[in-house]
Formats: C-alpha cells, sequence, structure tokens
C-alpha cells in the first residue's frame, strides 16, 4: 500500500528554524513496525483492511546521538519514527519518509512527534518535512535526497542561521500561560471538528467582537456559504461556524456522488465532477482520517494589553497571529491573520 504524505515547500532556512532538535548521530538498531491498533489487536494479526484504517504502519529507528546542534535532550540515544513499514500482509509505502539503514550515520533535523501514533509509543521524534529533514553523511559530505553539502559548510550554516533566527518574546506570567493553554485546547477542539464535524464547542472558544470584523474576503465567503448575500458585516465567530458547516455539506454532497456511482458499478463522470468543482462546494479541503491535530504550535510573541491579547505562532508551515479578548475571567479567538505560508 502506498501512501503519499502533503509537504509544504520549505526552504532549509526554514527547516532549521522549525526543528526542535538537530543531531548527528548514528543508527544503532531499527524496531519492528508499529501500527495503531484497533482493540489492542496485534499487528500479526490484523487484515490489511485494518492496517489501513487504522492509517498504516510507522517504523522507530534507535539513533545514537554524537552530537548536538539545536536542541537539548539528556538521553543517549532518541527513536526517529517514519511512516513505512512491512509484515508479511502489507508493505506500507510512502515516497515521502525516509527508510533508515543500520550502522549510518545521518544529520537529521526533528520535531517531537504530535500525531495519533504518539499515544501508541510517546517520545519520539519525526524528521521536519519529511526527508528533506534527514541527511546522510558519507566521506565528510552531507547527502540529502534534495541537495549536497560539504559536511562542514552545513554546520557553519545551521550556526549562521540558528543566530539569525527571531527571538521568542513571550512574558513568564500565569496570564500567558494561560493564554497559550488556552490556544492549545481551540487547535484540539478544530482537530476533532475537521473530522466530526461537531462545532458544538466553538461557542466556548469563539467570539464575535464589533471591534475585529472578519475582512472582505471573508465575508464575501460567509455570503456564499450561508447564501446570504445581503449580509454587511460578521466576525469570527459567525466564519468559523460557516466555514465548517460549509466544508460538512460539501463533504456529504461529494461523498453522496461517489456513492451514487459505486451503486451503479460505474466511476464518477467528468461531468458530475466538473459540476460539483463549479459548485458553492468546489474546494472543500477533503475529509480528515481522524480527530486528531498533527501539528505543534510554535509560539513567538505574546503581547496582553489589558482585555486584549495579540499572539503569533508557527502552526505547521503556517505563522500565524491571533486575537484574543477577555471576557467573564476566559479568552476567546476573536481574529485570525495569516502572516506567511512558506514559500
Amino acid at each position: 500500500m502506498t501512501s503519499n504524505s502533503l509537504m509544504p515547500q520549505m526552504t532549509l532556512d526554514d527547516i532549521i528554524e522549525e526543528s526542535e532538535l538537530i543531531v548527528i548521530g548514528k543508527v544503532r538498531a531499527i524496531q519492528s513496525p508499529q501500527w495503531r491498533s484497533a482493540n489492542e489487536k496485534r499487528l500479526e494479526d490484523a487484515t490489511a483492511e485494518e492496517i489501513f484504517q487504522a492509517g498504516g504502519l510507522f517504523t522507530d529507528s534507535i539513533i545514537s546521538i554524537a552530537q548536538i546542534l539545536k536542541g537539548d535532550n539528556k538521553a543517549s540515544t532518541i527513536l526517529v519514527r517514519s511512516f513505512i513499514g512491512e509484515t508479511e500482509q502489507v508493505r506500507w509505502v510512502n515516497d515521502s519518509e525516509f527508510s533508515f539503514e543500520r550502522g549510518k550515520t545521518y544529520l537529521l533535523f526533528l520535531a517531537e512527534n504530535y500525531g495519533p501514533s504518539a499515544n501508541v509509543e510517546p517520545g519520539s521524534y519525526i524528521s521536519v518535512n519529511s526527508y528533506e529533514g534527514v541527511y546522510e553523511i558519507v566521506d565528510g559530505k552531507a547527502i540529502s535526497r534534495s541537495d549536497e553539502w560539504v559536511l562542514d559548510e552545513l554546520l557553519s550554516h545551521i550556526q549562521t542561521s540558528l543566530l539569525s533566527q527571531p527571538t521568542v518574546d513571550i512574558p513568564d506570567t500565569p496570564e500567558a500561560q494561560e493564554i497559550m493553554q488556552r490556544i492549545e485546547t481551540v487547535y484540539d477542539i478544530e482537530a476533532e471538528a475537521s473530522y466530526l464535524f461537531d462545532i458544538t464547542k466553538f461557542l466556548d472558544v469563539f467570539i464575535n467582537d464589533p471591534r475585529y470584523v472578519v475582512n472582505p474576503d471573508a465575508l464575501e465567503f460567509i455570503r456564499t456559504a450561508t447564501d446570504n448575500p445581503s449580509l454587511e458585516t460578521a466576525g469570527y465567530l459567525d466564519y468559523k461556524v460557516a466555514y465548517y458547516d460549509w466544508w460538512k455539506e460539501g463533504t456529504l454532497r461529494f461523498n453522496a456522488l461517489r456513492e451514487k456511482a459505486i451503486a451503479e458499478n460505474r466511476n464518477v463522470t467528468d461531468d458530475e465532477l466538473n459540476t460539483f468543482l463549479a459548485s458553492k462546494w468546489g474546494k472543500i479541503p477533503g475529509q480528515v482520517k481522524d480527530p486528531m491535530r498533527h501539528w505543534k504550535i510554535k509560539f513567538t510573541s505574546i503581547k496582553i494589553d489589558g482585555d486584549i491579547a495579540t499572539v503569533i505562532l508557527d502552526f505547521g508551515a503556517r505563522t500565524k497571529e491571533l486575537i484574543l479578548i477577555l471576557v467573564d475571567g476566559q479568552w476567546y479567538i476573536t481574529g485570525e491573520t495569516g502572516i506567511s505560508l512558506y514559500p
């Protein structure tokens, strides 16, 4: 079975900044593949369909650390997880993932594994941007699938890049900690809503505020999604509700189109597909496979001014600015601006 991962376009400096841990290490062992088992079922007893429905296989490599270039790790070894693996019944392939070899030495750009497999065996790392975060060290060179460096030159570039990265500006206060925890909760709620399309918790975390109305593009989207062309203004909660309702309706319609074709023992026709794509649901993101968020939040800046907080963070490949307001002792998100998507 083949899986494909969506890899954002990232420069080497982006990868360096995104990495929580940059190390040089040698592969000491490669463990047996694992899966997110259903009801504690053993992998050797799982069918190919069960493995597929669980999200596939993953394999951990035990890396002995020789040098740390960024981050802090007290242990002498770490687990680096690749989302590939092979059993007697299934060979799980992902062209974006790297397959480590025992005895070889690598320069690794790593982030904490924050996806669903982290619940199976916590404490693992994944390479940043899949194979682009892995360089094999051979005869004084660092070689990846994308480029090749003289090792000393790459190490020098990493150090220069680290010195140029922006400093984190987060006050060491209980209020700032509360805001960060609040945002973590919000993204967990959104991940769950993306899977279940249940938005009942949105009222607990999002709010409309007349000081922070949505921009014209977002307002036009809400008009289209809600079939309300005369709508004059809207807030952030309005936008979130409209977006997830639109996503849910589009997903249901597309699934119905596909199920109809299957029942008639045929494929979806070009005309049917083009009609759907031309509708207001033609750009739905697609159905999410699980209710877990797969990206760790990296907070860069928090500014608190009375009942208003401005937060800048990285979420996956995106940098965002969030506006929160304090209402009855609780922080709510009332605005969001996408600052950048790595080119």
